[in-house]
């Protein structure tokens, strides 16, 4: 599938949680903050730069929307402010 080997990492309060290690309250959190469209265009270059199955892990700063994508290796592709 397109993108399945793509990890979330949310950072909240300098810390980094799986979608599956969020509280009922982060996840709402998340949710109310969540820009989509930002979302969405990092994956989107991260999969024209590496193909359908490019593994990689975005960590998503919740304070401030910022999504770094990092490949296998931990070394920044891309970078959305």
């Amino acid at each position: 599938m397109r993108g399945s080997n793509i990890i979330n990492k949310y950072i909240i309060d300098s810390k980094e949680y799986l979608f599956c290690e969020l509280t009922k309250e982060q996840l709402d959190h998340v949710e109310s903050l969540a820009d989509k469209s930002k979302y969405n265009n990092l994956r989107n270059q991260v999969l024209e730069h590496g193909g359908d199955d490019f593994k990689c892990t975005f960590k998503i700063n919740i304070a401030d929307q910022e999504m770094t994508a990092y490949d296998e290796f931990e070394v920044q592709i891309f970078r959305l402010t």
